[in-house]
């Protein structure tokens, strides 16, 4: 599980040719500045403190360094530099057959997602359940140890608080916050599936947000886009980079949001909208597994309607026979309405408004990360 630094632990000169009495050795990560906790035993069961002290002679006491890349950086007692070399290769030792022994919590580096047809913990990571990570006495609901140190580290610098949070508040560093026993929220991957950033890094390709531009005027929430192609209600807008809420209505190329816009006035504004709050930061979540849609969202259609013919009958006043020599007594018209009478046509309702899959096709497991 890991290998002894420094095997001959010969005394450690300064550049003026002295012992370097009380100097000091930190550890780091590949060629970073992210501290690795190395151990008192082999099994790295015991951490030292970080960085670890020489003693009066200059001679560093045994070092367990797991099998990583790092980096190391040798202090004087008075802070000045005696040596610093990175990507330090310290791969596990040869099994007996002459290979490179590499166990199976070996092969990834901190912070990588698997997923296994699996539940339960497993050995070297943790479930990605929305749980807490920490130190040994930190309480933390999913994983407290102090090997946790790195991945601790790894989401404290890699994502914001709203996605992994840090109990208490983030404080100057996540090394000072982990050793302050804090605990930082792990994201959770329940009942989610992964997808790549929009831009990752590229142009961005619009296959899960729609870029536009708009013109917006501060202190309102209606914006007038150049395109509502792809917009839809509940969207994300994000104007010229900021957040600038959901979208509550659509007419033409006039798109109302929740919130009055904040930003300056003018045209030409960079718009993304998107079912994720930002389709371009990582760690974002989004989507549903069924919707029930609004009139706002029906498709535009017309109704087919059937008018059955019908007649109205009435009674006309008549004129009496004339005799001979006689006159004939003729009545006077009067108006005549005629009977109200339905027209028969009718425009029957239909649907429960159930909610409707939308679920691709899926199979289930467990989504680890790597510790």
């Amino acid at each position: 599980m890991s290998n002894l630094w420094n095997i001959v632990p010969a005394p450690i000169i300064t550049p003026n040719g002295n012992v370097a009495a009380g100097a000091s050795i930190y550890f780091y990560t590949d060629n970073s500045t992210t501290p690795l906790i190395v151990y008192q035993d082999a099994a790295l069961t015991i951490p030292h403190a970080w960085p670890v002290s020489a003693s009066a002679v200059g001679v560093f006491p045994p070092i367990y360094v797991p099998y990583v890349t790092y980096r190391r950086r040798i202090q004087a007692a008075d802070g000045s530099l005696i040596s610093d070399a990175g990507d330090i290769d310290n791969p596990a030792p040869p099994s007996g057959g002459g290979g490179v022994v590499v166990t199976a919590d070996q092969i990834f580096q901190t912070g990588d997602p698997i997923w296994r047809l699996r539940v339960g913990q497993m050995l070297g990571f943790v479930r990605m359940n929305g749980l807490t990570l920490g130190s040994l006495t930190s309480g933390a609901t999913e994983y407290a140890a102090a090997n946790a140190v790195n991945l601790f580290e790894y989401l404290w610098n890699n994502l914001p608080d709203s996605i992994a949070a840090v109990s208490t508040g983030r404080g100057a560093t996540a090394a000072a916050d982990f050793a302050a026993n804090k605990t930082i929220v792990i994201p959770t991957m329940q009942g989610y599936l992964a997808a790549g950033l929009d831009d990752m890094g590229s142009t961005a390709a619009n296959i899960i947000q729609t870029s536009t531009t708009c013109s917006a005027t501060n202190g309102l929430p209606t914006i007038t886009v150049a395109s509502a192609t792809g917009i839809g209600l509940g969207m994300y807008a994000i104007i010229s980079g900021v957040a600038a809420g959901q979208v509550t209505n659509i007419t033409g190329l006039t798109v109302t949001l929740d919130t009055n816009y904040a930003g300056a006035t003018g045209a030409g504004k960079a718009t993304r909208f998107s079912w994720f709050a930002n389709a371009q930061q990582i760690g974002q979540n989004g989507g549903h597994a069924f919707a029930i849609q609004s009139v706002g969202e029906l498709a535009a259609h017309t109704h087919t309607v059937t008018d059955p013919t019908h007649a109205h009958s009435y009674s006309a006043a008549a004129a009496t026979t004339a005799q001979a020599g006689v006159n004939a007594n003729v009545a006077t018209p009067s108006a005549i309405n005629t009977g109200s009478s339905a027209t028969g046509i009718s425009i029957d309702s239909n649907g429960f408004g159930a909610p409707s899959l939308i679920v691709q096709p899926t199979r289930l497991g467990t989504w680890y990360c790597k510790l």
